[in-house]
């Protein structure tokens, strides 16, 4: 998919039409990591109260599909507006 000028950022309209080519049954190459509603992994140190870090807890990567479809109809507008 050619986006020429468009920036690349995650939730840009681009990725809109590239699921919505995708859900239409075109076979376009892509990843979940750029649509709303993904949540990268990440690693936290738990530390201790004298400031040593005993742990580290990682959480997983997930795509959640109803933030991507809150999205998609316009809730993160209507938010704003009242």
């Amino acid at each position: 998919m050619d986006i020429g000028l468009a920036r690349t950022t995650t939730g840009a309209r681009i990725f809109g039409a590239l699921k919505g080519a995708c859900d239409g049954g075109i076979n376009v190459p892509h990843s979940d990591k750029r649509f709303p509603g993904y949540t990268r992994a990440k690693v936290e140190q738990i530390v201790s109260k004298r400031g040593k870090v005993t742990d580290t807890e990682k959480t997983t990567a997930k795509f959640d599909s109803k933030v991507h479809r809150a999205r998609i109809m316009g809730a993160h507008v209507t938010a704003y507006m009242n």
